[in-house]
């Protein structure tokens, strides 16, 4: 088991910083849970070239991701392209069973969006995951 330094040496440092994308993935659900924050703030922009390779350390970590995605995706003061790459990416590639625990989230961008979500057509991502489990 890594000590909490040891992971928090494996965070990207810059948007070209893929070197331990292996061992992120190799981490624990306990282990990564402390730098989950460090790791969803590269999602504000998915034209760096860490970001997508971050995908594939989220994916299969639904349940510690859960509390933190519903937080972003239910506040209607987060920055919307944050939202949009959070389903369009993380969301995506969760299982039909997982989404469920986003239905209040995804239902409320999709009925009741803001204008900034509207702008950034968040609410048409979260319509195609949102059409999955309603």
């Amino acid at each position: 088991m890594k000590t909490k330094k040891e992971v928090e040496l494996l965070i990207p440092k810059d948007k070209f910083d893929n070197t331990n994308i292996e061992e992120l993935i190799a981490l624990t659900n306990k282990e990564i849970e402390s730098i989950i924050p460090d790791l969803l703030i590269w999602f504000t922009d998915m034209n760096l070239n860490v970001t997508k390779e971050l995908v594939a350390v989220l994916s299969t970590r639904e349940e510690i991701l859960r509390k933190q995605l519903n937080d972003i995706l239910s506040n209607l003061e987060e920055d919307p392209i944050f939202k949009y790459n959070i389903i369009n990416h993380i969301l995506a590639s969760f299982s039909v069973e997982d989404l469920k625990n986003y239905e209040k989230s995804l239902k409320r961008i999709v009925e009741k969006p803001t204008v900034k979500e509207v702008h950034y057509e968040t609410p048409v991502v979260a319509n195609k995951i949102y059409s999955l489990i309603k």
